[in-house]
């Protein structure tokens, strides 16, 4: 959704901050935005939960990139990733890993594996 301007505006904000929030305040939070898209609300939930680690997916190569650029400024707290997420296909993210189950490395990869 586009704001005046041409800016991107995140729909329903306001609603997923409050809905989310609880769950985000929590040390080691990690939220994984499986439509990260212009990343308008991952910007949002980034900068009002400090200690968030985001994980964002999108299957739109530009997006991703788009997305990596604008979440840039929150360093090693974001991996992006261009991905195509379903409950038949979702995998843990392991690090480098290539082998078409979990996130494909990045120049944002994960320093964490799943366990």
């Amino acid at each position: 959704m586009s704001a005046p301007g041409g800016g991107h505006r995140p729909v329903l904000l306001d609603r997923v901050l409050a809905l989310l929030g609880p769950a985000l305040d929590r040390a080691g939070a990690v939220l994984v935005d499986a439509t990260l898209g212009r990343a308008g609300h991952a910007q949002a939930l980034l900068d009002a939960h400090p200690g968030l680690m985001l994980i964002g997916l999108d299957t739109d190569a530009a997006a991703v990139a788009e997305s990596g650029r604008l979440l840039a400024r929150y360093g090693d707290r974001v991996t992006a990733a261009r991905r195509t997420v379903s409950f038949s296909t979702w995998g843990c993210p392991r690090r480098n890993s290539t082998s078409g189950r979990g996130a494909s490395p990045t120049p944002m990869t994960p320093r964490w594996t799943c366990g």
